[in-house]
């Protein structure tokens, strides 16, 4: 499925890839601090939005969420 020629591409990608975001993220990274502080309470709430959609879902719905977990892990 995959030659070695492509395999070669993906690992040559992916770690020039992130090289490159790293070396971005390190250097844009007094920027961030300075201009956008505050961001982890939006995302702590986004996360908290989501958690409470799912939860009410399963509040309104026959069935629970241990019920939807024991399914996904394969049980009956």
């Amino acid at each position: 499925m995959f030659t070695p020629g492509r395999i070669a591409f993906i690992i040559f990608f992916v770690v020039a890839f992130v090289s490159i975001l790293i070396y971005s993220y390190i250097k844009d990274k007094g920027l961030h601090n300075k201009y956008y502080k505050g961001t982890l309470f939006v995302l702590l709430g986004f996360f908290i939005f989501i958690i409470s959609l799912v939860f009410l879902r399963f509040y309104w719905r026959d069935e629970s969420l241990l019920d939807l977990i024991r399914h996904m892990m394969g049980g009956s």
